[in-house]
């Protein structure tokens, strides 16, 4: 949201602040309370509904019930996320690289031979292990 229109970067921008004042006083809480602290020092991941009837894509999941920000502003001051409701905020992700090509055709090969998101998985998780366990030629030299 921080990257869209001015409407979407103000909601952004609040949510956001709103979160780390949040995680802030969720800190200071856990740190009163030593016990808790070990009993909640892994943090879940909840899949989020998704609203099928979104018209935009933020409404899609409920923001109202974020309780983390996102990872990739986690570094940013409160000044740049503020800097954000006048101009977007770009990241630069890359992700098309060969290593990612790879695995893209090592998912579709798998997904054609099995079904199941297990068995899949699986597949998907030897192949990578048996490649690593093979020993990579760079030059025909090496080979003879």
């Amino acid at each position: 949201m921080l990257g869209d229109g001015e409407e979407q970067r103000s909601m952004g921008v609040t949510k956001v602040i709103a979160l780390r004042k949040e995680l802030v006083s969720r800190s200071a809480a856990e740190d009163s309370s030593s016990s808790e602290r070990q009993s909640n020092s892994i943090r879940l991941f909840h899949i989020p509904t998704i609203n099928m009837k979104a018209d935009v894509y933020y409404q899609l999941a409920d923001i109202e019930t974020w309780s983390q920000q996102p990872p990739e502003i986690a570094h940013l001051t409160k000044d740049s996320i503020e800097d954000c409701r006048m101009k977007p905020l770009l990241l630069y992700h890359p992700c098309h690289n060969q290593t990612v090509e790879q695995h893209v055709k090592l998912v579709t090969e798998a997904s054609a031979q099995v079904p199941g998101f297990q068995r899949r998985e699986g597949i998907i998780r030897q192949k990578i292990k048996s490649r690593s366990l093979m020993t990579k030629f760079d030059t025909k030299m090496q080979f003879t």
